[in-house]
């Protein structure tokens, strides 16, 4: 597989905590795993960045190239009037070694961050523990 794997979540969402609330506490070098069917997939954060609606690095959108991982979610001011955020958080993974069991998040710094994938494909990230200021 080559190319970079985008994922896209809610930082919040008609006033409930989203699924990437907490995508801009990780840190480089810090662990990110994504559950494909049975397995775990396992990423290690490089870069993260914060930038301006519209102006994404063009590696988010890589279609070839070596694999990554993209994370992004809205942070920036909440505007009001549009109901949107002025800004996106990006975070840039690279595949580490090896694939687990579903077992596999167990133990992991707080830091970390676990991609489930429900039943119905949708995404959703654990743990989405709340935290101030965020819409």
């Amino acid at each position: 597989m080559s190319g970079t794997t985008l994922i896209i979540g809610h930082v919040s969402w008609a006033g409930q905590y989203g699924v990437f609330n907490r995508l801009d506490d990780l840190k480089v070098g810090d662990p990110v795993q994504v559950e494909v069917g049975s397995i775990w997939l396992h990423y290690r954060v490089v870069v993260l960045g914060e930038y301006t609606k519209g102006a994404l690095p063009s590696s988010v959108f890589a279609i070839s190239g070596s694999p990554a991982l993209a994370l992004v979610t809205c942070a920036g001011s909440f505007n009001y009037a549009t109901g949107h955020y002025t800004d996106n958080v990006v975070v840039m993974a690279v595949p580490t070694s090896g694939t687990s069991n579903p077992d596999a998040p167990r133990g992991f710094p707080n830091r970390s961050l676990h991609i489930l994938e429900r039943e119905s494909g949708i995404p959703t990230a654990t743990p989405p523990v709340p935290r101030g200021g965020r819409h």
